[in-house]
C-alpha cells in the first residue's frame, strides 16, 4: 500500500521555547491569507493549520518537500529557516494520523487531558473548509480525529485530575472563593507561571484585577504585554507599592510572584486592617512572598509551590490509568483508520484489475474472431466479457467485505490481482 500523502510539520511547547513559539503563531483572521499562498506552493493539494499559544502545527495533503514548507513558514513570519528548522517536527502517512489523533485527545498537550485543544483543532478544520483549502484527503482523518476524541473524553476521565499548577491553583480558589466573576483578583510581581495562572483565572469568569509592582513601569508593561488581557478585554488597576497593605484585604484572591529574599506578606502586615472577609494567597514565588504564619489567621487560606506541587503529584497517580486507557483507544482507531485505507485501496485496485483484463481479453478476443471470419459486434463483444468480469469482481469484493478483519485474505487477494494476466 502506498504512503498516505498527508504531513504534519509543525512546532510545540516539547520542542521550541515561548519566544519561538509567539513568533509562529498565526492570528485567527491571517489564516485565510496564510492557507491561500501555502495552497500555491509545489505540490500543496490541501492544508489545515492548527495554530495555539502552544503549538503551530501544518496539516498538508500532497507530494512536499520538508524543508521547502519549513522555508516558506519562516518566510511568512518573517524568520531565518535555520532558526526553526532544528526545532520542527515531521511526521507522514500513519504516523501523521496518530500524532492529529493524539493532539486532539490532548495526550500532547501541555495540560494532559485539557479540553480546549478541541475546540481550537476543530475551529481550524472549520477555517481551512471556509478557505477551501481542505477536501477528501483531509476531512476523514479530522472528522475522524474529532470523534476520536470526543471517545477518549466519553469513555475515560483523563480531564478529571488537574495535573498543571495553574488548573489546580484556580480549581481550589473556584472551591474556596466560589463564584469568580465577582472576584476580586490582586497580582503582585509576574512570571510565567503567574501568566498562565492569570489565563485560566481569567478563563473562569475573574474581571476585577489589580496589578502592584515595585516599578510602576513594570506594571504598565504586564498590562501592554499580557495576550489573555488583551484577549478578555480587561484593562487592571494599577496600584503604588506603598498600598499594599490596604490592597491585601480589599481583594479575595492574591497572586504573588516576586522575587524578593523575604517574604512580603506577614501575619502581622495583614492583621493591621484585617477584615473577616474570605482572601485566598497564591504564593508562585521561589522563595516564598507569603509568610507561614499567615495561613494561621482566620478565613485565611495559603498555598505555595510545594503544595501545588502535592496536588499535582496525587493526580498524576490517579490519571495513569486513564492516559493508558486513551493511549490504547487511539492505537485501536489509528489501526481501523490504517485498515479502512487499506481496504479502499484494494477495493480500487480490484475494479482497475477487472477494467484492465476485459480490455485486454476484448483486444485478444477481437484478434480470434477476425482471423476466422466471425462477425461480432465490439458493444456485443464488451459487454459478454464485462458481465463476467463484474460478476468475478463483485465475489472478490463481497469476500473482502465478509473478511474485512482477515490481513492474510487482502494479501491473497492482492497478490492474485498483481500476478500477470490475460494471454501472451
Amino acid at each position: 500500500m502506498p504512503e498516505l500523502p498527508i504531513h504534519v510539520i509543525g512546532w510545540d511547547h516539547h520542542r521550541c521555547e515561548v519566544a519561538l513559539r509567539e513568533r509562529l503563531a498565526i492570528a485567527f483572521g491571517e489564516l485565510p491569507d496564510c492557507l491561500t499562498q501555502l495552497s500555491e506552493q509545489p505540490g500543496v493539494e490541501e492544508a489545515v493549520i492548527v495554530s495555539t499559544c502552544n503549538r503551530s502545527e501544518w496539516y498538508i495533503a500532497g507530494d512536499i518537500v520538508e524543508s521547502d514548507i519549513i522555508e516558506f513558514v519562516a518566510n511568512y513570519i518573517g524568520v531565518g529557516p535555520d532558526s526553526i528548522a532544528s526545532k520542527s517536527y515531521h511526521c507522514v502517512g500513519v504516523d501523521a494520523i496518530r500524532h492529529l489523533f493524539r493532539v486532539v485527545s490532548s495526550l500532547e498537550s501541555m495540560v494532559v487531558g485539557e479540553y480546549q485543544i478541541v475546540h481550537q483543532v476543530k475551529q481550524a478544520y472549520e477555517r481551512s473548509q471556509q478557505c477551501r483549502s481542505v477536501g477528501p484527503l483531509l476531512h476523514r482523518p479530522f472528522q475522524r480525529a474529532l470523534a476520536v476524541g470526543k471517545e477518549v473524553r466519553t469513555q475515560t476521565a483523563i480531564g478529571a485530575y488537574k495535573v498543571s499548577i495553574a488548573s489546580v491553583a484556580v480549581d481550589l480558589a473556584q472551591h474556596i472563593i466560589g463564584d469568580l466573576e465577582k472576584t476580586k483578583l490582586l497580582i503582585i510581581g509576574a512570571g510565567e507561571m503567574a501568566d498562565l495562572t492569570l489565563r485560566h483565572l481569567l478563563e473562569k469568569g475573574v474581571r476585577h484585577i489589580s496589578i502592584i509592582n515595585r516599578r510602576r513601569e513594570r506594571a504598565e508593561q504586564i498590562i501592554r504585554e499580557h495576550d489573555a488581557l488583551r484577549e478578555f478585554d480587561v484593562t487592571p488597576d494599577i496600584l503604588e507599592w506603598s498600598q499594599l497593605s490596604d490592597a491585601l484585604n480589599a481583594h479575595e484572591i492574591v497572586m504573588s510572584s516576586t522575587s524578593a529574599p523575604v517574604p512580603i506578606i506577614t501575619a502581622d502586615k495583614l492583621q493591621r486592617k484585617r477584615r473577616s472577609k474570605t482572601i485566598m494567597f497564591i504564593d508562585l514565588a521561589v522563595p516564598r512572598d507569603v509568610a507561614a504564619d499567615v495561613a494561621q489567621l482566620d478565613n485565611v487560606y495559603s498555598y505555595n509551590l510545594d503544595n501545588f506541587d502535592e496536588v499535582v503529584a496525587r493526580h498524576q497517580k490517579l490519571r495513569h490509568e486513564d492516559i493508558e486507557a486513551a493511549e490504547h483507544l487511539i492505537r485501536d482507531a489509528v489501526d481501523a483508520f490504517a485498515n479502512e485505507r487499506s481496504q479502499s485501496d484494494l477495493f480500487s485496485q480490484v475494479a482497475e484489475y477487472f477494467e484492465e483484463l476485459t480490455n485486454n481479453e476484448m483486444g485478444f478476443a477481437r484478434k480470434h474472431l477476425d482471423k476466422n471470419g466471425a462477425q461480432v459486434d465490439d458493444e456485443d463483444l464488451r459487454y459478454v466479457l464485462s458481465r463476467v468480469s463484474k460478476k468475478m469482481r463483485h465475489q472478490i469484493m463481497q469476500i473482502l467485505r465478509d473478511m474485512s478483519d482477515s490481513p492474510q485474505m487482502r494479501e491473497l487477494i492482492a497478490l492474485l490481482i498483481n500476478q500477470q494476466h490475460g494471454p501472451d
